[in-house]
């Protein structure tokens, strides 16, 4: 799968990707990697921004993971789109 720079900042900004349950652990990105990738983002795209772009992503998941466990599924594999 090819990233594009959208699906780049989706995968950084989103802690189900450090390997958060229900979702596949180990994560494909470690704590550190995305501490640092959150420190640079909030440094080029603002406090704010960071934080609403994180939040949206991490209940995106959550509630794809909910829609899922409810209908009798594994919760979703690692994919920065919805």
């Amino acid at each position: 799968m090819k990233l594009d720079e959208d699906d780049v900042k989706n995968v950084l900004t989103n802690p189900i990707y450090t390997g958060i349950p229900p979702f596949p652990t180990p994560g494909i990105v470690s704590d550190e990697e995305f501490i640092a990738a959150g420190k640079i983002m909030v440094e080029k795209e603002g406090f704010e921004a960071y934080m609403r772009l994180l939040l949206t992503n991490l209940r995106n998941s959550m509630v794809a993971a909910q829609e899922a466990t409810s209908a009798g599924h594994p919760p979703p594999s690692y994919s920065p789109r919805r």
